[in-house]
């Protein structure tokens, strides 16, 4: 019982440097492992980034489509603006035509009058002639 170990998982180095390339060995697996692991993580990159791009082309297309119906869209409010207008005027005709209407059938004759304005009318022509 020469050296006491602190612990059972060191390694002493021997006369030719083992220890050295056992510690190496293992950073180079840690790296091998980080760097498989980067290659992964960038291909998973690369395909959000494709997708990405993809999903801006569609969007692009939605926009220009969306562009597209806000004229037609705008055109058609003016249109129906114009049409307001023009049923407003309406109205403010009709009202004046349902106005002369009214007074036209106030001061209007009913068929009764009519018909003793006629009966008096032929009376007196009937007088006139004898």
């Amino acid at each position: 019982m020469a050296k006491k170990s602190g612990s059972k998982n060191k390694k002493e180095p021997d006369s030719k440097g083992a220890y050295r390339s056992t510690k190496r060995d293992q950073y180079t697996v840690v790296l091998e492992d980080i760097r498989s692991q980067f290659r992964v993580f960038g291909e998973g990159l690369s395909y959000v980034s494709d997708t990405l791009d993809k999903h801006t082309e569609i969007l692009d297309e939605h926009t220009k489509i969306l562009d597209e119906h806000t004229k037609i869209l705008d055109e058609h409010t003016k249109i129906l603006d114009e049409h307001t207008k023009q049923s407003q005027q309406f109205q403010i005709e009709f009202e004046f035509v349902k106005e002369q209407l009214s007074i036209i059938r106030h001061n209007q004759v009913t068929r009764d009058e009519f018909h003793l304005l006629e009966t008096r009318v032929a009376r007196l022509e009937h007088a006139k002639r004898q």
